[in-house]
């Protein structure tokens, strides 16, 4: 991880690896609030955090190899939920990653799991543009649209738009909604969804721009 972008003799078998070592941990992270702090619970974190982040390194800098997390996301996105903000990052970093992928935003579409994204828009405040741009990639894919909708993501979305003190945020927001309601079959029930709280020429603006 101190050098991310060394060459890696196998970094498909290396992701492989990471992946399978992850899902190990998986039990013990997802679990946290109900075990005893120890040192051995504080290298699981340790390890785990450095695992994501070579996870991060290695599909971002070896193009094709984010195609072994198919089958995986449910994992990498229940990862999110743990207690323990350095793995929230690190799974955050990871998704974001693959996004790049139209094959891997297939599979998230199909793993259902958006709702752990959303959630921490609240939880890891400081990684909200990162998440919403992952999102944004995210919204290509009519099904994940359509999953949003239904797990309210034009609530999240719109009271980030009204409340967040941040310029970009709010800007990302809006090209979000946008984005979702320009989407040919879930678009219009987005756009009845935004008229419920905002006028009609809100939500147009938010379209045209």
């Amino acid at each position: 991880n101190q050098q991310p972008t060394y060459p890696i003799q196998n970094p498909k078998n290396f992701t492989i690896d990471l992946l399978n070592f992850l899902k190990e941990q998986s039990e013990y992270l997802l679990n946290l609030v109900n075990i005893a702090y120890s040192v051995t619970i504080e290298d699981r974190l340790k390890n785990s955090v450095m695992a994501l982040d070579a996870l991060t390194n290695v599909i971002r800098n070896n193009t094709g190899v984010e195609m072994q997390c198919i089958g995986h996301f449910r994992l990498l996105f229940s990862l999110l939920n743990v207690s323990h903000i350095p793995i929230q990052k690190g799974a955050l970093s990871v998704i974001s990653v693959v996004t790049r992928n139209n094959e891997c935003i297939n599979d998230i579409a199909a793993s259902d799991v958006l709702g752990y994204l959303l959630l921490v828009l609240y939880t890891i405040q400081d990684s909200q543009p990162q998440i919403l741009d992952t999102l944004y990639a995210l919204m290509a894919t009519t099904k994940i649209v359509k999953e949003a909708l239904n797990k309210g993501a034009v609530i999240y979305l719109l009271d980030l738009f009204c409340n967040s003190t941040s310029q970009n945020v709010r800007q990302t927001c809006a090209e979000l909604l946008a984005r979702m309601s320009l989407d040919k079959l879930v678009g219009p029930k987005v756009r009845l969804a935004l008229g419920v709280f905002l006028p009609p020429i809100f939500a147009d603006a938010m379209r045209d721009s």
